[in-house]
């Protein structure tokens, strides 16, 4: 009996089909749990919105398969709460999770505060939910929650654009962390100062650490590499130009630098006019007009400049840079060399511009000015350390517009300033050119197919898969039709 059921086409045939069912659920079985590991380990999703929101650039990719150091990048809250925050915290988890794809050197955590309330003592930040730190053994850089995203307004007060800077962000703060040898900037306070943010967030996010030390009652520090002196408002002291004078000598190893930047707001200043001016470097009185249109941008105050030298250009990879220098003072140089000092100009108006003087009329027009003429609008003036094999270069730079760092002007698109700033950061601190990243925009946040790409789609979904399914069905009754 057993015999004549075994040998039963019936049986032989069914048996074979539950046998090849059993294995293709296995398979399929098998092959969602592979897909699932590679998935969690290689780049292979594929981001169809038309920004790539979800994807990290080609820059980003080839710095992260750089880094030697072990990278840790906590997220201070659980996967499911950071991505319940929205699109914005969804996309910018995304982003964090691409990290470790490319090495095994980067490492993605989620930490709870309120499950893990000790964490955060291992920090001297004021850590918040939903924040982000990246971290090596030496150094941290926090990242809050709302700098994962940039929102722009209109003169309303209007939210009108939401653009994507997780990337940004994570990336600055991976080079940063990673840096052998950071560079220090710091930022002089305590003579009314102007606040530059646009710059200091500029040099934060190209891995440079900002400071702030008070000229009045602090000492620069000795790891600092540049020190800015941002349009004081009053005048310095005799002790506070012998700590300039101090950092600058390095104990005799110069290698430091002073970035002096002038403001059209400045009284006279006796005392700091005298410290440039025996670096070779005079501030002149008044401002720059223009007379010719084109070479202005929106007023005849708001010049457009040329280089007098290429010194710095070589790590700004635009071919014709576009700087804007706002309500600049002439800046005159009073020699060319001087012992161990050599002065360089490095930018310049062009020869159809003129000066106001600070004490014009209001009703002033650039037909007034009795000069016109090409004037220098920032010159380096530098010592070098000779006969020590080392050459060392102690600099104190002149910029006659402190415009040119402005919120507006470093922001506007097709404008190079804050490219030429980064240059000549990066070429004295000896940094490769630093990695640029594109906000995106979540407008764009949307599947975007082409009609071919749909007329494609519809003969696979509707016509191709369907038909080969109907056919596969008939076959398989037909066969066992006849069982």
């Amino acid at each position: 009996m057993l015999k004549k059921i075994l040998n039963n086409r019936r049986f032989k045939y069914g048996s074979m089909a539950t046998i090849v069912t059993v294995i293709f659920i296995a398979a399929v079985v098998v092959f969602n749990i592979v897909a699932i590991l590679i998935v969690d380990r290689l780049p292979v999703k594929v981001d169809l919105t038309s920004e790539k929101l979800f994807d990290i650039g080609s820059d980003t990719i080839e710095y992260i398969k750089t880094v030697e150091d072990e990278v840790t990048i906590t997220v201070l809250a659980t996967e499911d709460d950071f991505t319940s925050g929205g699109i914005y915290f969804q996309q910018a988890n995304e982003i964090i999770k691409k990290y470790p794809l490319y090495t095994d050197k980067i490492n993605v955590r989620y930490v709870d505060l309120i499950s893990s309330p000790d964490f955060a003592k291992k920090y001297t930040q004021d850590l918040r939910e939903y924040d982000v730190i990246v971290e090596t053994k030496e150094r941290n850089k926090l990242i809050g929650s709302t700098d994962l995203f940039e929102i722009t307004y209109d003169d309303y007060g209007n939210m009108t654009e939401v653009s994507a800077i997780a990337e940004q962000e994570i990336t600055s703060a991976l080079m940063f962390v990673t840096d052998k040898n950071p560079t220090t900037v710091t930022m002089l306070t305590g003579r009314n100062e102007q606040s530059l943010p646009a710059f200091e967030t500029l040099l934060s996010k190209n891995a440079y650490n900002v400071e702030t030390k008070n000229i009045l009652t602090e000492q620069i520090s000795a790891d600092s590499d540049f020190v800015i002196i941002a349009g004081p408002e009053s005048d310095y002291t005799q002790n506070e130009i012998k700590k300039l004078e101090e950092f600058l000598d390095n104990n005799g190893e110069f290698g430091k630098n002073i970035v002096y930047i002038a403001s059209p707001t400045q009284p006279d200043l006796p005392v700091l006019d005298s410290f440039l001016e025996s670096w070779g470097i005079k501030i002149e009185d008044g401002i720059l007009a223009e007379t010719d249109t084109s070479k202005s941008y929106m007023s005849v105050f708001y010049n457009i400049h040329q280089f007098s030298s290429d010194n710095y250009t070589d790590k700004m990879d635009i071919n014709e840079p576009l700087i804007i220098m706002p309500v600049c003072r002439p800046i005159t140089t009073l020699f060319k060399e001087k012992g161990i000092i050599t002065i360089d100009k490095l930018m310049k108006s062009y020869d159809t511009s003129v000066i106001r003087p600070s004490d014009a009329d209001e009703d002033w027009t650039p037909s007034d000015a009795k000069t016109m003429g090409e004037f220098d609008s920032i010159v380096d003036s530098w010592k070098i350390l000779l006969n020590t094999g080392t050459n060392a270069k102690s600099h104190v730079f002149a910029f006659g517009s402190i415009g040119m760092f402005s919120d507006a002007i470093l922001g506007m698109s097709g404008v190079n300033n804050s490219d030429y700033i980064l240059s000549i950061f990066n070429t004295l601190s000896g940094k490769e050119e630093g990695i640029k990243v594109i906000p995106k925009s979540f407008s764009g946040a949307k599947l975007e197919i082409t009609s071919e790409q749909a007329n494609v789609m519809t003969w696979i979904f509707v016509v191709i898969l369907p038909a080969a399914v109907i056919i596969v069905g008939i076959i398989t009754w037909a066969r066992r039709r006849h069982l």
